[in-house]
């Protein structure tokens, strides 16, 4: 009896909350009603509904163009649920945008270490290829290009290393405007919408 009390007033609050984000007008303002519903689902043990609160907290920030903020929320998602892969996979996209090298290889490489103990082989092929188009340095190009031979992508990393020999003389730089509206939209597929992709053609 007392379980079920408690578990009423948590579903009584988590609406709360989803109305107060849903009557949020500023963009990214929906975002903390997300955050502390996903933490009251935490206190009460609800570890999956807790993560997906987070996730919509995450999509919230990023559709802002908030990407600190995202960072921060993935970041979040990752001490509740060491082996997220899709939070690991948004700060790849993150780190991508900002156009620091050593930091966008090690956590393009991080997300495909938890994409393989998932077995999201092919989700992580399709995305390391939209990063590796998206990338404007030919070092991190070639860095991605090697994590998708780590998994077996190895037509798409023969497409990637290509473009890498051909640029070989291009020097980083960071993504434009244009670069960060693109990395927001490929930062928002989720499983169901990268499905309509066929990886398995990436593959031999």
């Amino acid at each position: 009896m007392v379980e079920r009390e408690i578990d009423r007033k948590l579903e009584k609050e988590l609406k709360d909350l989803e109305r107060r984000a849903e009557r949020s007008r500023v963009p990214g303002a929906d975002a903390p009603f997300f955050n502390a519903a996903g933490d009251l689902c935490i206190q009460a043990g609800h570890t999956d509904l807790a993560l997906e609160y987070y996730g919509h907290a995450v999509d919230a920030y990023l559709n802002a163009e908030r990407w600190e903020s995202a960072a921060a929320m993935c970041r979040k998602i990752l001490r509740t649920s060491p082996n997220a892969v899709r939070a690991r996979c948004t700060l790849a996209w993150l780190a991508i945008g900002k156009g620091f090298d050593a930091d966008a290889t090690a956590q393009v490489v991080d997300y495909v270490n938890a994409a393989w103990k998932a077995g999201c082989e092919e989700m992580a092929a399709s995305q390391l290829l939209r990063m590796g188009e998206m990338c404007m340095s030919a070092r991190l190009r070639q860095a991605v290009a090697e994590q998708l031979l780590a998994i077996g992508a190895d037509r798409a990393a023969d497409h990637l290393f290509g473009t890498v020999y051909r640029d070989r003389h291009a020097v980083a730089q960071r993504a434009d405007d244009a670069s960060w509206s693109q990395i927001r939209r490929a930062a928002l597929l989720g499983p169901r919408e990268l499905a309509n992709t066929d990886a398995r053609a990436l593959r031999n």
